[in-house]
């Protein structure tokens, strides 16, 4: 596919109060832009006609202040209708003309020429340029206002952003492809957003003397990288990719950021929570149009059922679990919070509510691995701000379920978590009864763990308990 009809495609699914403004601030940063407001930060008030309100430097080289007003989806193709509509069109531009905008922290701001530009990703219809351009005539100087529509819209991004990293070699050209046709397949390997993050880190890795505009489009392309899959996901129902993809770069990127040993300079970290912000996102959409389903009794089981479910019922609701847990930390991490201790005692009981409304999967402990993600669940918990009488008793009733869990399977299958990767032979196992002659039997962390939190809430009977227990596995 050409690259200008991939970037026109994908900007022009875009929706103006969620996408589109968005990935329009990563253009307007690459291009030098120094950003004063954006639709975030002025939600829920009258923008008239400042979707977003920056400072830079027209085609002469003046210093300017710039309004954006930004219109997508239903309102993407400018016609007659939504042109002089209540807040339509027309309105914005004169309010973005007519309506003052203070901003005091720059001196002279108020006195630097004006460009209001309209950024739509669509079109004005045939039928109605010339009445549009008739407005424009009437009521804006020479130079001061500007139509960015889809096509400038698309020769921007591929000049400016995509163009830079994405598309700079004819490798991550095709990978990149590759990665949104390979999106449909459910059983996709990723191997091609391996290395085209990987590629693309090593520009940051390897040059210690990158500057900021650099360093700035190298977060900038990986963002608008992960703004793409999920647009592609979406469209395939599929929030696993969007997941892998979203927490493997936000891994990688950090994994880089500390090779370079940059984790003090501020102005990295800025940009990395570019990255993280669309972490946040993610999580809150996935989270959000899930907890209801997930939250009636055993929500989190499959209501089709099969003889995987066995495995998959617990493995799904720990994955949960976890999951939960690392957005509740993202909200605390990037938003942070005046009611702390309210949020986090709210969140806990949300976290205790999937628990025990899905007791087919959290009561049932299949792999010696998911100690990672009952390790999270329990360090989420001891580390709130307060600690209440409710949180304890849950903690201790969790780690009495865990031993009694691992007890019974050992006496009904004599078989210990399972403590490998390779999950056809647990599938066998379970759905048969028989052992293959590899089926791996050895130590059990989970068990090592579980001596580690009996002790730091010292029960003693417990702790008798896991040590009979042990000994008749020895």
């Amino acid at each position: 596919m050409d690259e200008k009809i991939l970037i026109r495609e994908y900007l022009s699914s875009l929706k103006e109060d969620t996408e589109l403004d968005k990935i329009f601030v990563f253009l307007l940063e690459s291009m030098g832009f120094d950003i004063i407001s954006t639709p975030v930060e002025s939600k829920g008030q009258n923008q008239y006609g400042k979707d977003i309100v920056a400072i830079g430097n027209n085609s002469r080289g003046e210093k300017c202040k710039w309004y954006f007003e930004l219109k997508g989806y239903s309102d993407k193709d400018i016609d007659e209708k939504n042109f002089y509509k209540n807040d339509g069109v027309m309105m914005s531009l004169l309010e973005a003309k007519t309506v003052k905008y203070d901003f005091l922290e720059i001196k002279g701001f108020a006195h630097l020429p004006r460009k209001i530009i309209l950024v739509h990703n669509g079109v004005i219809k045939e039928n109605f340029k010339k009445p549009f351009n008739d407005f424009v005539s009437e009521n804006f100087q020479k130079d001061e206002f500007e139509d960015w529509d889809i096509y400038l819209l698309s020769n921007l991004f591929l000049q400016k952003l995509f163009n830079e990293y994405l598309f700079s070699t004819d490798l991550r050209r095709n990978n990149l492809k590759r990665i949104l046709i390979f999106l449909s397949l459910p059983d996709y390997d990723f191997k091609h957003l391996h290395i085209l993050i990987n590629d693309i880190l090593e520009d940051f890795v390897s040059n210690q003397k990158l500057n900021k505009r650099k360093e700035l489009l190298i977060f900038l392309s990986l963002a608008i990288l992960l703004r793409l899959i999920w647009r592609y996901s979406k469209e395939q129902g599929n929030n696993y990719h969007v997941k892998y993809a979203i927490n493997y770069c936000v891994l990688k990127t950090w994994q880089s950021i500390l090779i370079t040993k940059k984790t003090n300079k501020k102005a990295v970290l800025d940009i990395f929570s570019k990255l993280l912000n669309i972490q946040y996102e993610f999580y809150g959409e996935y989270i959000v149009n899930s907890f209801e389903l997930a939250s009636l009794k055993n929500g989190i089981a499959s209501q089709i059922g099969s003889p995987f479910e066995s495995i998959a019922f617990p493995l799904k609701t720990y994955q949960y679990l976890d999951d939960l847990v690392y957005y509740f930390s993202l909200i605390s991490y990037t938003r942070g919070s005046e009611k702390i201790i309210e949020n986090q005692n709210i969140q806990k009981d949300l976290l205790i509510q999937i628990f025990n409304s899905n007791e087919g999967g959290g009561h049932k402990i299949i792999l010696d691995s998911q100690l990672i993600q009952i390790h999270h669940i329990f360090k989420f918990i001891l580390n709130s701000k307060e600690l209440r009488k409710s949180d304890l008793i849950f903690l201790l009733n969790f780690i009495r379920i865990i031993i009694d869990q691992i007890y019974l399977r050992k006496m009904r299958n004599n078989s210990l978590p399972f403590n490998s990767k390779n999950l056809e032979q647990l599938i066998e196992f379970e759905a048969t009864g028989n052992k293959r002659d590899d089926y791996p039997e050895g130590e059990s962390l989970l068990i090592a763990m579980l001596y580690e939190y009996v002790a730091i809430f010292n029960q003693s009977a417990i702790f008798r308990d896991l040590t009979e227990f042990t000994k008749e596995v020895d």
